[in-house]
């Protein structure tokens, strides 16, 4: 009997226990879960796999979420964490599908493996800086987290996997460590590190290749090696004005990044941080930077300008295959900058902007296998004078280009014919340098059109536009012109010949054919409009007047109807009343007397001009 007493009392016990554990009693609302105080876990799998818990309030005796202790509770909507909690453990509110928001409290330490895994409604988490160790797969297979923020000393590489909503990652604390990025999958918008961070260190972000935009604040001193390397999708970045050394391969591998702003508290820039940055086009150095370090740029391809001080002890632009000006600012003047630029193929010419210091070796110019120039366009060809220039003689082999002048920004060359010619230039020392230059000239279209080299196919569209379209039949390069005045003779007599208001110039690569719109006006005012069928051949003007109208309206921006008054006026000796054929769609004239007579008057200004010996017509 007493016996059997006995085994009563400890079934009861046993009974209040397992009620006290499951929350019995507790809940003062349906689906409400508030469990009292007592123990300080909630034990694992205490509360797993409950489909009638909505809510849950935990005590603030609690000091451990054990693993898998509310898992599978599907219906759970919400859950109170107190501020005592110190650890969140593996799993422990895993597969919570209608969990849409949580506070983790900063007295958190620790979230284990898949604390947060299949939370399916959770749209945003904060996690605080308190949290030193975040589990694999913590916030994993989370389908509508859109932001998250995390401390940047957190490195679990997957505590994100399979969330592939999220777009904003808001990185917390005083530093992002190396590998801090490993624990996104991917990401569709940007990162921003808050102003709390002073250090980026290595490798933080490398190899983020979902990565297309970071903002980094102020607050960041320094940027360590490699940091962003590998982030093939970062478009453009900004340097912020407290960084004052870009380290070692920071950016390299970095192929879609087109603008990046360098601030002038950076002094020096590390071996290969810019490296292989392929879709950047041009990049301005501060004078604050002193040393660039080898192959910053290399791999660059679409690298074309530069602007960089003079002064700097620069060997980072080997491998920029179409780099092809570089402007030099500030006072000084390294002579060592060019020897280590001379290299570079596509190099046109280096510019001194500002500065004023007096260089003692004024003249360097690099040897060079050749250049491109086209006619009445001087260039400098990579001859820097700064300061007052020492005497030179100049001499230049072969007869296609001679010098020209002689200034602070270089010799300038004039191109006389088409070929090639060797520029030399000699000081009192000895030669200087030698430049290899092929010369290009542009040539009349109508001379073109003449001996084969170029086709043509002319169009219009009413009698205020036209087509020319050009051909390069050669297996060479082609420079062509055709002066505002240039005919477009009409295929049949009795359809009006047109006039191009507009100057033609251009190039053409080897058998490539090009496009150009050009305004007209049409002569022969008794003549039929041709219709777009029609063909039309070209032929130079030799007009001297109508040449300098046809120019004068090009960079005056004459007026359609004033142009055509005066262009009739010149061809047919047209009266205003005959200048009433132009009708609009309504059948009103559209050349008004005011139109006419401005016309004549501009007439009369240009053969003013003609005649006082030799004088262009350029202005009335």
């Amino acid at each position: 009997m007493k016996r059997t007493r006995i085994m009563r009392i400890a079934l009861i016990l046993l009974a209040a226990a397992l009620l006290a554990l499951a929350g019995c009693g507790s809940g003062s609302k349906s689906g409400e879960l508030i469990i009292k105080p007592g123990d300080i876990n909630v034990p694992s799998y205490a509360y797993a796999n409950r489909t009638d818990i909505i809510t849950a309030v935990i005590p603030d005796t609690v000091r451990i979420i054990a693993d898998y202790a509310f898992s599978e509770c599907r219906s759970l909507t919400s859950v109170t964490i107190p501020d005592t909690v110190t650890k969140i453990g593996a799993g422990a509110f895993s597969g919570c599908t209608s969990l849409a928001s949580v506070t983790i409290p900063d007295s958190v330490t620790e979230i284990g493996t898949g604390a947060f895994a299949g939370c399916a409604s959770l749209n945003s988490i904060s996690i605080p800086d308190s949290v030193a160790s975040l589990g694999i797969n913590a916030f994993g297979h989370c389908e509508k987290l859109e932001e998250a923020s995390v401390p940047g000393h957190l490195t679990q590489a997957g505590s994100f996997t399979k969330s592939p909503n999220l777009k904003t990652v808001r990185v917390t604390g005083s530093v992002v460590k190396e590998g801090f990025a490993r624990q996104f999958e991917r990401l569709t918008g940007p990162v921003i590190v808050e102003d709390t961070v002073t250090e980026i260190e290595q490798l933080a972000f490398a190899d983020c290749g979902f990565l297309t935009s970071v903002t980094i604040p102020d607050s960041v001193t320094e940027i360590g090696t490699g940091a962003f390397s590998g982030c093939t999708s970062l478009a453009s970045v900004t340097i912020p004005g407290s960084v004052t050394r870009i380290g070692e391969s920071v950016f390299a591998g970095c192929s879609s990044l087109s603008s990046v702003t360098i601030p002038d508290s950076v002094a020096s820039i590390g071996s290969y941080a810019f490296s292989g940055c392929a879709a950047l086009t041009s990049v301005v150095i501060p004078d604050s930077v002193s040393v660039i370090g080898t192959d910053a740029f290399n791999g660059c391809e679409a690298l074309e300008t530069v602007t960089l001080p003079g002064g700097a002890a620069c060997h980072g632009f080997d491998g920029c295959p179409n780099l092809r000006e570089i402007r030099l600012t500030g006072d000084e003047f390294n002579s060592s900058l060019l020897t280590r630029l001379a290299g570079l193929p596509a190099l046109e010419s280096v510019v001194r902007v500002g500065g004023t210091q007096e260089v003692q070796s004024a003249v360097v110019l690099f040897e060079k296998d050749s250049l491109s120039l086209t006619e009445n366009t001087p260039v400098s060809l990579g001859l820097i004078c700064f300061g007052t220039p020492r005497e030179l003689t100049y001499s230049v082999e072969g007869d296609s280009v001679t010098v020209e002048s002689r200034g602070e920004d270089g010799v300038e060359i004039t191109p006389v014919r088409d070929g090639e010619a060797i520029v030399s230039v000699r000081d009192a020392d000895g030669p200087v340098g030698i430049c290899t230059v092929r010369v290009l000239l542009h040539h009349d279209l109508a001379d073109l059109i003449a001996s084969g080299d170029v086709s043509v196919t002319l169009s219009c569209s009413g009698i205020q536009s036209g087509k020319v379209q050009i051909r390069n039949n050669t297996d060479r390069k082609i420079a062509f012109y055709a002066p505002p005045g240039t005919y477009m003779m009409a295929g049949g007599s009795g359809y009006q010949n047109m006039m191009i208001m507009t100057e033609i110039r251009g190039t053409l690569s080897a058998n490539a054919s090009e496009k150009i719109d050009v305004d007209t006006c049409c002569m022969n005012i008794h003549r039929d409009i041709p219709t777009e069928d029609k063909s039309f051949s070209l032929s130079k003007s030799e007009d001297e007047v109508l040449c300098a109208l046809a120019a004068y309206c090009q960079q005056n921006s004459v007026s359609y109807k004033v142009r055509q008054a005066a262009t009739w006026i010149l061809t047919d000796d047209a009266s205003y009343e005959a200048c009433g054929t132009l009708v609009n769609a309504g059948g009103a004239r559209v050349i008004t007397r005011e139109n006419y007579n401005e016309a004549a008057s501009l007439l009369e200004s240009i053969r003013e001009r003609l005649n006082e010996n030799g004088k262009s017509a350029d202005e009335p």
